[in-house]
Parts: structure tokens; sequence; C-alpha cells
């Protein structure tokens, strides 16, 4: 038994080492959503295109990747680089830092006239509605009243494949990543195409892949010593 109880501590011991020393910096998300959830719309990928992608028509939306820095034991948001062929603008980023995803606390739009504005967006909003010839009619796109400007994004960058934005390393001008929770959301503005992705609060892979290996483990070793005593 004292053989037991020294084994789970140092299980656990390893667990919490390997969680408290460890952050992901990238974050990677597959376009898996063909519009906002609780916004239902059919869609099916053309031939040639993995059905677990939501690509249809113009733009081609891909793979979302969120890169973060570490300062202080506080995590921000460095850039979002979104793979889309075909732009169609004005196009919209939203993130929010509550937990909740649809509680958006910044919205960023770029228009025709190719440039940027970085929104925050009050506790009480309404969407913006697709309702364009063409377009997923019925869908948000956007978000309805804003009216104050920041300026934590320095930089909006498309290359005809990659679109990339790319934020403030200035200390006053940084998005701090809760603990508890962010969400990152593209969309253009025919609501054509969604990339969703996220971080939560649970153990990272390699973490539950190590408290999986101690115990089994520890299954093993409790099953030979009760084969010994047989």
């Amino acid at each position: 038994m004292k053989i037991i109880t020294q084994f789970l501590m140092i299980s656990f011991l390893a667990v919490f080492l390997c969680t408290s020393n460890s952050m992901a910096n990238t974050y990677t998300y597959k376009d898996v959503y063909s519009n906002w959830p609780g916004h239902s719309q059919n869609v099916v990928p053309p031939n040639g295109y993995n059905v677990d992608d939501d690509v249809i028509g113009t733009p081609l939306v891909g793979t979302m990747v969120v890169d973060t820095v570490d300062s202080s034991g506080v995590e921000y948001l460095a850039s979002v680089k979104i793979d889309v062929v075909s732009r169609q603008s004005p196009d919209y980023l939203f993130i929010n830092n509550k937990g909740d995803w649809e509680t958006w606390d910044y919205l960023i739009k770029y228009d025709n006239t190719q440039t940027w504005t970085m929104w925050k967006v009050p506790e009480t909003y309404n969407y913006d509605i697709v309702d364009h010839t063409g377009a997923r009619n019925g869908h948000p796109f956007s978000i309805e009243g804003l009216d104050t400007p920041v300026n934590y994004l320095t930089d909006i960058g498309y290359s005809g494949s990659s679109l990339a934005y790319t934020f403030s390393s200035v200390v006053d001008n940084r998005i701090a990543l809760s603990e508890e929770g962010w969400t990152i959301g593209y969309s253009p503005w025919c609501a054509n195409d969604v990339t969703l992705g996220g971080s939560a609060p649970v153990p990272e892979p390699a973490t539950m892949l190590l408290f999986g290996s101690g115990l089994i483990g520890l299954a093993g070793f409790g099953r030979r010593r009760l084969l010994r005593r047989a």
C-alpha cells in the first residue's frame, strides 16, 4: 500500500509540473463551421475538398492559426492567420475574452477602401444580418452600432492566399487572453464561410497522456501484486 501511495504522489506531481511549466503559443483550427453556431445552413463541399472542411463558393476559407506570446505569466494575442483564397471584403474578425464564444469584446473590419478599424464591442449588441443577392442571407456577419475605436491592432496583410492580422506588442496596447477562455471568429460580408476557434481551461493533450500513462502503469503494478499473492 505504501508503494502504491508513493507512485500516486509521483504521478500527480509529474502532471502538476507539466501543467504549470508548459503553455502552447500556437493554436490551429480547421474550418469546420458552415456558419455561426445556431444559424443552420446545409453546405456541401465541392469535389476535391475534404468533407470535414466548409469550403464552398467564394471566398475559399481554410485553417486559422492563432499565435500568442507569454509575458510575466500572462498570454497575449500576437497574430491571427487565416488561409483564404479570393478574399471578399469587407470582412470581419471577432475576438472575445469572456469564455462565452458569442460575448464579443472586439471587432475588426477591413473594408473595400483597404482600410481597417478595430472596435470595442459594447456589453449588449445586435448582429448585422446578411441580406444581399448571392450571399448567405439571414446569417450574422458583423455587429451594429460600433462607436469606440481601439488601437490594439497594428496591421492587416493579405498575400492572395493568407490573411494575417498583427497585434500590438506595446505593453499598454496588448490584448491579454483570459485564462477562463477566449474565442476568435472570422467572416466575410456575405457570411459565405466562418472560421471559429478558441481556448478552454482544460488540460493539454500531453498532460492527459502523461496522466493516462501513470494510471495504466499503476493498474499494471496492482495486477502484478495480485498475481503474486495468488
